[in-house]
Protein backbone atom coordinates (compact mmCIF):
# COMPACT_ATOMS: atom_id res chain seq x y z
CA UNK A 1 0.00 0.00 0.00
CA UNK A 2 0.96 3.27 -0.73
CA UNK A 3 2.15 5.78 2.15
CA UNK A 4 -0.96 7.98 2.61
CA UNK A 5 -2.02 11.62 3.80
CA UNK A 6 1.84 12.90 2.96
CA UNK A 7 1.79 16.81 4.35
CA UNK A 8 5.15 18.85 4.41
CA UNK A 9 6.05 21.77 6.69
CA UNK A 10 8.71 23.93 4.92
CA UNK A 11 11.16 26.43 6.17
CA UNK A 12 13.56 28.95 3.98
CA UNK A 13 16.24 25.70 3.75
CA UNK A 14 14.30 23.02 5.02
CA UNK A 15 10.96 20.28 4.25
CA UNK A 16 9.41 18.00 7.03
CA UNK A 17 7.41 15.47 5.83
CA UNK A 18 4.76 13.60 6.96
CA UNK A 19 2.58 10.74 6.41
CA UNK A 20 0.30 8.11 8.41
CA UNK A 21 1.51 5.12 9.94
CA UNK A 22 0.44 2.01 7.69
CA UNK A 23 -2.34 -0.16 7.75
CA UNK A 24 -0.58 -3.75 7.18
CA UNK A 25 2.48 -5.21 8.79
CA UNK A 26 5.90 -5.74 7.81
CA UNK A 27 6.92 -2.86 6.98
CA UNK A 28 10.37 -2.35 7.81
CA UNK A 29 10.83 1.61 6.69
CA UNK A 30 10.25 4.15 3.53
CA UNK A 31 12.27 5.47 0.45
CA UNK A 32 11.93 8.78 0.37
CA UNK A 33 12.68 11.03 -3.45
CA UNK A 34 13.28 13.98 -4.37
CA UNK A 35 13.41 16.14 -7.77
CA UNK A 36 13.40 19.32 -9.21
CA UNK A 37 11.10 18.95 -11.97
CA UNK A 38 8.14 16.64 -10.63
CA UNK A 39 9.49 14.46 -13.99
CA UNK A 40 9.10 10.24 -12.85
CA UNK A 41 12.77 10.15 -14.18
CA UNK A 42 14.33 12.59 -12.56
CA UNK A 43 13.58 11.65 -9.03
CA UNK A 44 16.55 10.30 -7.05
CA UNK A 45 16.61 8.52 -3.45
CA UNK A 46 17.58 11.38 -0.68
CA UNK A 47 17.13 8.92 2.62
CA UNK A 48 15.28 6.35 4.11
CA UNK A 49 13.93 6.49 7.85
CA UNK A 50 11.67 3.78 10.06
CA UNK A 51 9.12 6.28 10.92
CA UNK A 52 6.78 8.21 9.39
CA UNK A 53 8.58 11.68 9.36
CA UNK A 54 11.63 12.40 7.12
CA UNK A 55 13.46 16.05 7.50
CA UNK A 56 15.42 17.40 4.63
CA UNK A 57 17.78 20.02 5.45
CA UNK A 58 20.62 21.97 3.70
CA UNK A 59 17.99 22.94 0.81
CA UNK A 60 18.06 26.51 -1.34
CA UNK A 61 15.31 29.24 0.02
CA UNK A 62 12.27 29.67 -2.73
CA UNK A 63 12.73 26.99 -4.52
CA UNK A 64 10.06 24.25 -5.63
CA UNK A 65 11.11 20.91 -4.94
CA UNK A 66 8.92 17.64 -5.48
CA UNK A 67 8.99 14.49 -3.51
CA UNK A 68 7.47 11.27 -3.42
CA UNK A 69 7.72 8.29 -0.28
CA UNK A 70 8.01 4.27 -0.91
CA UNK A 71 7.31 2.05 1.68
CA UNK A 72 9.99 -0.65 1.95
CA UNK A 73 8.92 -4.13 3.54
CA UNK A 74 11.46 -6.94 5.57
CA UNK A 75 12.33 -8.30 2.33
CA UNK A 76 13.96 -4.78 1.53
CA UNK A 77 11.30 -4.76 -1.48
CA UNK A 78 9.56 -1.75 -2.07
CA UNK A 79 5.73 -1.21 -2.41
CA UNK A 80 3.60 1.33 -3.92
CA UNK A 81 4.64 5.27 -4.43
CA UNK A 82 2.50 8.09 -2.55
CA UNK A 83 0.89 10.53 -4.79
CA UNK A 84 3.84 13.66 -5.92
CA UNK A 85 4.12 16.04 -3.15
CA UNK A 86 5.06 19.57 -4.37
CA UNK A 87 6.72 22.27 -2.07
CA UNK A 88 8.34 25.28 -2.16
CA UNK A 89 10.92 26.60 0.33
CA UNK A 90 10.30 30.05 1.99
CA UNK A 91 12.63 32.92 1.59
CA UNK A 92 15.35 33.06 3.52
CA UNK A 93 14.11 36.26 5.01
CA UNK A 94 10.85 34.49 6.50
CA UNK A 95 10.93 33.31 9.55
CA UNK A 96 7.78 31.47 9.72
CA UNK A 97 6.66 28.14 8.41
CA UNK A 98 4.37 26.97 6.21
CA UNK A 99 2.24 23.17 5.99
CA UNK A 100 0.90 22.51 2.77
CA UNK A 101 -1.41 19.22 1.41
CA UNK A 102 -0.57 19.40 -2.49
CA UNK A 103 -2.11 22.58 -3.33
CA UNK A 104 -5.61 22.40 -1.51
CA UNK A 105 -4.03 23.41 1.65
CA UNK A 106 -1.46 25.84 3.02
CA UNK A 107 -1.20 26.70 6.41
CA UNK A 108 1.19 29.25 7.85
CA UNK A 109 2.74 29.39 11.59
CA UNK A 110 4.89 30.68 13.57
CA UNK A 111 8.47 29.29 14.31
CA UNK A 112 7.30 29.07 18.05
CA UNK A 113 4.38 26.96 17.08
CA UNK A 114 6.03 24.86 14.66
CA UNK A 115 8.74 24.22 17.37
CA UNK A 116 5.93 22.86 19.69
CA UNK A 117 4.84 20.30 16.82
CA UNK A 118 6.10 16.70 16.82
CA UNK A 119 3.49 15.46 13.66
CA UNK A 120 1.09 16.41 12.08
CA UNK A 121 -1.45 15.09 9.48
CA UNK A 122 -3.52 16.63 6.74
CA UNK A 123 -6.79 13.92 6.11
CA UNK A 124 -9.91 15.02 3.85
CA UNK A 125 -13.44 13.61 4.94
CA UNK A 126 -12.33 10.26 2.32
CA UNK A 127 -9.37 9.62 3.89
CA UNK A 128 -10.12 9.80 7.63
CA UNK A 129 -13.18 6.99 6.92
CA UNK A 130 -10.93 5.15 4.99
CA UNK A 131 -8.50 4.97 8.23
CA UNK A 132 -10.71 4.39 10.25
CA UNK A 133 -11.60 1.15 9.54
CA UNK A 134 -8.20 0.27 10.67
CA UNK A 135 -8.20 2.88 13.70
CA UNK A 136 -11.59 2.64 15.01
CA UNK A 137 -10.59 3.11 18.31
CA UNK A 138 -8.98 5.99 17.55
CA UNK A 139 -10.83 8.16 14.87
CA UNK A 140 -14.06 6.53 15.42
CA UNK A 141 -14.66 9.72 17.86
CA UNK A 142 -13.91 12.23 15.55
CA UNK A 143 -15.77 10.22 12.59
CA UNK A 144 -18.89 10.69 14.69
CA UNK A 145 -18.87 14.31 15.83
CA UNK A 146 -18.16 15.21 11.98
CA UNK A 147 -21.28 13.01 10.88
CA UNK A 148 -23.26 14.92 13.90
CA UNK A 149 -22.17 18.25 12.26
CA UNK A 150 -23.27 17.53 8.98
CA UNK A 151 -26.55 16.50 10.12
CA UNK A 152 -27.07 19.79 11.51
CA UNK A 153 -26.96 21.22 8.61
CA UNK A 154 -30.68 20.22 7.78
CA UNK A 155 -31.61 23.11 10.39
CA UNK A 156 -29.32 25.72 9.47
CA UNK A 157 -31.08 28.64 7.36
CA UNK A 158 -29.18 30.27 5.30
CA UNK A 159 -26.30 27.41 5.03
CA UNK A 160 -26.04 24.26 2.93
CA UNK A 161 -23.35 22.34 1.29
CA UNK A 162 -21.44 22.58 -1.52
CA UNK A 163 -22.42 20.25 -4.20
CA UNK A 164 -19.59 19.16 -6.60
CA UNK A 165 -19.99 17.50 -10.11
CA UNK A 166 -17.58 15.37 -9.11
CA UNK A 167 -17.79 13.88 -6.19
CA UNK A 168 -19.81 14.82 -3.38
CA UNK A 169 -19.38 17.38 -1.24
CA UNK A 170 -17.95 15.68 1.55
CA UNK A 171 -14.56 15.52 -0.42
CA UNK A 172 -14.31 19.54 1.18
CA UNK A 173 -13.74 18.73 4.26
CA UNK A 174 -10.72 18.46 5.69
CA UNK A 175 -8.92 17.77 9.30
CA UNK A 176 -5.44 19.46 9.98
CA UNK A 177 -4.03 17.77 12.73
CA UNK A 178 -0.76 18.73 15.26
CA UNK A 179 0.42 16.51 17.89
CA UNK A 180 3.32 17.53 20.54
CA UNK A 181 6.01 15.19 22.14
CA UNK A 182 3.64 13.52 24.56
CA UNK A 183 0.94 12.40 21.22
CA UNK A 184 -1.82 14.89 22.31
CA UNK A 185 -3.90 16.56 19.61
CA UNK A 186 -3.10 20.60 19.92
CA UNK A 187 -6.23 22.92 19.75
CA UNK A 188 -5.20 25.70 19.90
CA UNK A 189 -1.31 28.12 19.70
CA UNK A 190 0.48 30.37 20.95
CA UNK A 191 0.31 33.05 17.81
CA UNK A 192 -1.86 33.37 14.91
CA UNK A 193 -2.06 30.89 11.99
CA UNK A 194 -3.55 31.70 8.68
CA UNK A 195 -5.58 28.77 6.94
CA UNK A 196 -5.91 28.67 3.08
CA UNK A 197 -8.13 26.40 1.57
CA UNK A 198 -8.22 26.19 -2.44
CA UNK A 199 -11.69 26.24 -3.85
CA UNK A 200 -12.67 23.73 -6.83
CA UNK A 201 -12.58 25.41 -9.94
CA UNK A 202 -15.73 27.44 -11.19
CA UNK A 203 -16.94 24.43 -13.57
CA UNK A 204 -16.44 21.76 -10.70
CA UNK A 205 -18.99 23.33 -8.28
CA UNK A 206 -22.46 24.46 -8.45
CA UNK A 207 -22.33 27.80 -6.94
CA UNK A 208 -21.08 31.23 -7.21
CA UNK A 209 -17.86 31.27 -4.85
CA UNK A 210 -18.57 34.64 -3.42
CA UNK A 211 -21.16 32.80 -1.25
CA UNK A 212 -18.73 30.32 0.04
CA UNK A 213 -17.53 31.01 3.72
CA UNK A 214 -14.89 28.51 5.79
CA UNK A 215 -16.50 27.20 8.85
CA UNK A 216 -14.92 25.02 11.38
CA UNK A 217 -16.44 22.59 14.04
CA UNK A 218 -17.34 23.56 17.51
CA UNK A 219 -16.11 20.31 18.81
CA UNK A 220 -18.37 20.73 22.13
CA UNK A 221 -20.97 21.59 20.02
CA UNK A 222 -20.79 19.29 17.48
CA UNK A 223 -21.55 21.33 14.40
CA UNK A 224 -20.42 23.65 11.84
CA UNK A 225 -19.95 27.00 13.06
CA UNK A 226 -18.72 30.14 10.77
CA UNK A 227 -15.67 31.88 10.35
CA UNK A 228 -16.65 34.98 10.54
CA UNK A 229 -13.44 36.63 9.08
CA UNK A 230 -13.03 34.14 6.26
CA UNK A 231 -12.53 35.95 2.21
CA UNK A 232 -11.47 34.31 -1.09
CA UNK A 233 -8.03 36.01 -2.18
CA UNK A 234 -7.44 36.95 -5.38
CA UNK A 235 -5.57 33.49 -5.79
CA UNK A 236 -8.71 31.92 -5.41
CA UNK A 237 -7.85 30.35 -2.25
CA UNK A 238 -10.72 30.66 1.42
CA UNK A 239 -8.31 32.52 3.82
CA UNK A 240 -9.03 32.61 8.01
CA UNK A 241 -6.42 33.79 10.23
CA UNK A 242 -7.33 32.48 13.96
CA UNK A 243 -5.83 30.87 17.04
CA UNK A 244 -7.27 27.38 17.31
CA UNK A 245 -7.53 24.50 15.20
CA UNK A 246 -9.53 21.43 14.01
CA UNK A 247 -11.57 20.46 11.13
CA UNK A 248 -12.56 22.37 8.50
CA UNK A 249 -14.12 23.11 5.42
CA UNK A 250 -16.56 25.35 2.88
CA UNK A 251 -19.91 26.20 2.95
CA UNK A 252 -22.35 28.01 1.24
CA UNK A 253 -24.66 31.20 2.61
CA UNK A 254 -26.66 33.31 1.50
CA UNK A 255 -27.01 36.24 3.47
CA UNK A 256 -27.65 39.87 2.04
CA UNK A 257 -25.28 42.03 1.54
CA UNK A 258 -26.11 46.14 2.10
CA UNK A 259 -22.80 47.30 0.63
CA UNK A 260 -19.92 47.00 -0.90
CA UNK A 261 -17.64 46.42 1.70
CA UNK A 262 -16.99 42.71 1.10
CA UNK A 263 -17.11 43.60 -2.61
CA UNK A 264 -14.55 41.06 -4.40
CA UNK A 265 -12.96 40.64 -7.88
CA UNK A 266 -10.99 37.55 -8.80
CA UNK A 267 -8.60 35.83 -10.15
CA UNK A 268 -7.01 39.34 -9.92
CA UNK A 269 -4.69 38.92 -12.33
CA UNK A 270 -6.41 37.45 -14.59
CA UNK A 271 -4.02 35.12 -16.22
CA UNK A 272 -6.02 34.03 -19.65
CA UNK A 273 -3.85 30.78 -19.93
CA UNK A 274 -4.42 29.66 -16.30
CA UNK A 275 -8.16 30.36 -15.96
CA UNK A 276 -10.37 27.87 -17.04
CA UNK A 277 -13.64 29.86 -16.92
CA UNK A 278 -12.36 32.62 -18.89
CA UNK A 279 -14.41 35.10 -16.88
CA UNK A 280 -13.55 37.89 -14.64
CA UNK A 281 -15.87 37.84 -11.70
CA UNK A 282 -17.20 40.80 -9.64
CA UNK A 283 -19.06 39.40 -6.70
CA UNK A 284 -20.34 40.10 -3.26
CA UNK A 285 -22.52 42.83 -5.06
CA UNK A 286 -25.80 44.19 -2.94
CA UNK A 287 -29.30 43.99 -5.11
CA UNK A 288 -29.34 48.02 -5.30
CA UNK A 289 -26.95 47.01 -8.18
CA UNK A 290 -26.75 50.41 -10.54
CA UNK A 291 -23.64 49.77 -12.93
CA UNK A 292 -20.07 48.56 -13.53
CA UNK A 293 -17.68 50.48 -15.49
CA UNK A 294 -13.93 49.71 -17.09
CA UNK A 295 -11.58 51.65 -18.04
CA UNK A 296 -8.17 51.28 -19.17
CA UNK A 297 -4.78 53.42 -18.36
CA UNK A 298 -6.05 56.14 -20.44
CA UNK A 299 -9.28 56.56 -18.68
CA UNK A 300 -11.01 55.58 -22.06
CA UNK A 301 -14.57 53.48 -21.28
CA UNK A 302 -14.02 49.61 -22.21
CA UNK A 303 -16.99 48.03 -21.15
CA UNK A 304 -20.27 48.42 -18.92
CA UNK A 305 -22.67 46.64 -17.21
CA UNK A 306 -25.95 47.19 -15.86
CA UNK A 307 -28.69 45.44 -13.68
CA UNK A 308 -29.93 43.27 -16.65
CA UNK A 309 -26.63 41.94 -17.74
CA UNK A 310 -26.13 40.92 -13.93
CA UNK A 311 -26.67 37.59 -12.18
CA UNK A 312 -28.36 36.58 -9.02
CA UNK A 313 -25.95 34.88 -6.83
CA UNK A 314 -28.75 34.16 -4.31
CA UNK A 315 -29.45 37.31 -2.37
CA UNK A 316 -26.56 39.16 -4.02
CA UNK A 317 -25.45 40.26 -7.16
CA UNK A 318 -22.12 38.84 -9.09
CA UNK A 319 -21.12 40.35 -12.90
CA UNK A 320 -18.67 37.99 -15.11
CA UNK A 321 -16.47 39.86 -17.35
CA UNK A 322 -14.72 37.71 -20.67
CA UNK A 323 -12.42 40.76 -20.99
CA UNK A 324 -13.93 42.26 -24.19
CA UNK A 325 -14.93 45.32 -24.89
CA UNK A 326 -18.17 47.28 -26.06
CA UNK A 327 -17.34 46.05 -29.72
CA UNK A 328 -16.75 42.08 -29.08
CA UNK A 329 -12.88 42.13 -29.05
CA UNK A 330 -10.86 40.68 -26.54
CA UNK A 331 -8.78 43.23 -24.81
CA UNK A 332 -5.03 43.57 -24.58
CA UNK A 333 -2.87 43.05 -21.22
CA UNK A 334 -2.29 45.26 -19.05
CA UNK A 335 -3.99 47.39 -15.93
CA UNK A 336 -7.52 48.03 -15.96
CA UNK A 337 -9.73 50.69 -13.99
CA UNK A 338 -13.37 49.51 -12.35
CA UNK A 339 -16.09 51.68 -10.58
CA UNK A 340 -18.98 50.14 -9.48
CA UNK A 341 -21.78 52.06 -8.27
CA UNK A 342 -24.80 50.67 -6.24
CA UNK A 343 -28.01 52.91 -5.40
CA UNK A 344 -26.03 53.82 -1.91
CA UNK A 345 -22.12 52.81 -2.31
CA UNK A 346 -19.22 53.14 -5.26
CA UNK A 347 -15.83 51.47 -4.94
CA UNK A 348 -12.85 51.48 -7.80
CA UNK A 349 -10.26 49.62 -7.99
CA UNK A 350 -7.36 48.58 -10.46
CA UNK A 351 -7.43 44.62 -12.23
CA UNK A 352 -4.42 43.03 -14.28
CA UNK A 353 -5.17 41.45 -17.31
CA UNK A 354 -2.16 38.94 -18.64
CA UNK A 355 -2.63 36.92 -21.67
Amino acid sequence: MAPLGVAAITGSNQVKLNWLLPFQYGIGGYNIYRSLTGTLSDFTNIGFTTSNFYVDNLLNSNVKYYYYIRSVNLKNQEGLMSTIIPVKTLNASDTTRQLSYGDRIQLTLSQTDFNNINEFSVMNWQLLRYVGKYFDEEYSEKINMVKSSNQKLGSTGNVKTVENYDSDSSVNIFWVLFKNAAGNEIHNMTNDITLKIKLPDTYSIKVDTSLLKMFVVDETKQQWTQLANSFIDESGYLNVVRRANSFYTFLQTDTPVNNLSNFIVYPNPFYKSKTISGFVTFANIPADFQQLHIYNINGELVASFNPNQAISAGNNISVQWDIRNSYGREIASGIYIYVVKTAGDRFTGKLGIIK
